[in-house]
C-alpha cells in the first residue's frame, strides 16, 4: 500500500516503524490520521491513503465470488461511494475525494506488460513470500531505470497473484510450459482475475463477435468512454487492454481490428485454471463450469468443456464425470500444487 504514494526508495524501515508502534496491520489502518501524519517518512497523502484502506475493509460490498465483474460497474461504485459519504470519519480530511479517486482508478490501467510476465515467469524460483519475490524482480528484470523495475514488478506481482499471496504452483507449471501457449492462457486468466474489466470487456463486446470474426479496435475505446467517461487516459487503458489479448495470444490483433475466434481448450491450462477455480478436492456442478465467467474468458468454446472433464478422468487428473439424469456433476482430488506435480509429460 505504502508504495501507491511513495513510489520511490526503500519503504521497509517505514514498514517496521509502523508494525513496531501500532503491532498489526489493523493496527496501523485504524491509527489516527494526525498520529500517523506525525511518523518520520509518512506525509499526508500516505496517511490519507491508510485510512482510506481501513474504510473501505470496513465498509467494502459483500458479493457473490461467481459474479466479480460487479465490483466494476458504475451502480455498485455509486453505492459504495453514497455508502462512505454517509459513514466517513470527520476526523480524515479529504478522504471522501481519495475513495472516489480510488474507485475510478481501481478499474484503471494503463499498460498490460502480459508478454513481458509471461517470458519471466518460467525463469523464477519459488519463494517464501511475495516480498522476496518483489525483491527479486526488483533484482533481475531487464529494465533500465530502478523506478520502472519497481513499477514493473508490482504490475506482474499484483496481476499473477491477485489474492495477495504466494502461489508457487503457478510457477511450478511455468516452468514445465515454457514458451508455450498453455502458459499463455494461464498467464491470461490469472490477469482476468486482478483486472475485473477484461471479464467485462470479453462478455460485453468481444464474445458476441466471435461470430464475425472481427471487431475493429474503435469499439473497445468507445465501449470504455461510454461507461467511464470521466477516467482521462481512455485510450491508453483501450491499448493495454488489446495489448493483453495480443500478449497472451488470446486473440490477434493490428492497427485498426482485431480478431476473434473460439479455441478449443488446451488439457494442462484447462486443468490447472480447472483446480484454481475448485482448489479443493470435492464435488462440483457441471453448470458452474459452464456459467464461470474465468473460464468464459478463455474464448473456450462451451461445448468443450465437458469433453475436457472426460480428458481429464481419463488421465487420472479428476476423479469422475457423471451426467445422470439431472444430475451432472465432476469431482476433483488434488489441489492446485498437486495437480501440477502430475502434469509432468502432459500436452
Amino acid at each position: 500500500m505504502l508504495s501507491y504514494s511513495i513510489p520511490i526508495g526503500d519503504l521497509q524501515n517505514l514498514v517496521k516503524t509502523l508494525l513496531k508502534k501500532y503491532k498489526t496491520l489493523d493496527g496501523v489502518l485504524n491509527a489516527d490520521y494526525h498520529d500517523l501524519c506525525k511518523i518520520k517518512g509518512l506525509k499526508e497523502n500516505t496517511a490519507a491513503l491508510l485510512k482510506l484502506a481501513a474504510h473501505i475493509k470496513k465498509y467494502q460490498i459483500v458479493q457473490d465470488p461467481k459474479q466479480p465483474i460487479q465490483e466494476t460497474r458504475p451502480d455498485a461504485q455509486q453505492r459504495l461511494y453514497e455508502e462512505s459519504q454517509e459513514q466517513m470519519p470527520p476526523q480524515v480530511p479529504g478522504v471522501a475525494e481519495k475513495l472516489r479517486t480510488y474507485q475510478k482508478e481501481s478499474l484503471f490501467f494503463s499498460k498490460a506488460l502480459l508478454k513481458d510476465t509471461i517470458q519471466v515467469l518460467p525463469t523464477l524460483p519459488d519463494f517464501e513470500n511475495l516480498e522476496d519475490l518483489r525483491q527479486y524482480l526488483l533484482d533481475n528484470l531487464k529494465y533500465g531505470s530502478s523506478s520502472s523495475r519497481k513499477r514493473y514488478s508490482l504490475y506482474i506481482i499484483r496481476r499473477m497473484f491477485p489474492d495477495g499471496s504466494i502461489d508457487n504452483s503457478l510457477l511450478e507449471f511455468a516452468r514445465k510450459y515454457p514458451n508455450n501457449q498453455v502458459l499463455n492462457d494461464v498467464a491470461f486468466y490469472r490477469f482476468c482475475k486482478a483486472e475485473p474489466i477484461m471479464i467485462q470487456i470479453i462478455s460485453d463486446l468481444l464474445l458476441p463477435m466471435t461470430g464475425a470474426g472481427t471487431l475493429q479496435r474503435i469499439h473497445v475505446t468507445r465501449y470504455l468512454n461510454e461507461r467511464y467517461p470521466s477516467i482521462k487516459g481512455i485510450k491508453d487503458w483501450s491499448i493495454a487492454i488489446i495489448e493483453a489479448l495480443n500478449g497472451a495470444k488470446i486473440a490477434a490483433a493490428d492497427a485498426k481490428k482485431i480478431t476473434l475466434t473460439v479455441r478449443q481448450p488446451l488439457i494442462p491450462s484447462f486443468a490447472y485454471i480447472l483446480h484454481c477455480e475448485y482448489p479443493k478436492p470435492g464435488v462440483y456442478p457441471i453448470e458452474s463450469l459452464e456459467k464461470n465467467p474465468y473460464l468464459k474468458s478463455m474464448f473456450w468454446t462451451e461445448d468443450s468443456l465437458v469433453p475436457s472433464l472426460y480428458e481429464l478422468r481419463n488421465m487420472g487428473l479428476i476423479t469422475r464425470v457423471s451426467e445422470i439424469d439431472t444430475i451432472r456433476q465432476f469431482t476433483t482430488k488434488y489441489s492446485p500444487s498437486e495437480l501440477v506435480s502430475h502434469l509432468s509429460g502432459v500436452q
